[in-house]
């Protein structure tokens, strides 16, 4: 749910931005819909992106430790 709200926040600025910044030059409602429809997209996907990045290198380190953790328990007993 976080990710979604903060996802939501980003993606409702940075549409109303491109569409301000659109908005100011001499084109028809449809074109400024249309880029901030675009960006919206392209921002949430770029999100999407970001946090599957994250989450998995997350449970890579995870597993890694866990994996660690196994051998050191297997090798070295008296140090865990």
């Amino acid at each position: 749910m976080r990710d979604f709200v903060f996802g939501f926040g980003d993606g409702i600025n940075t549409s109303l931005g491109i569409a301000a910044g659109v908005g100011g030059a001499d084109v028809s409602a449809n074109i400024i819909i249309l880029a901030a429809l675009v960006g919206m997209f392209t921002g949430a996907k770029a999100m999407a992106v970001q946090n599957y990045l994250a989450v998995k290198t997350q449970r890579q380190l995870l597993t890694s430790e866990i994996e660690r953790e196994k051998w050191e328990i297997e090798h070295k007993p008296d140090d865990e």
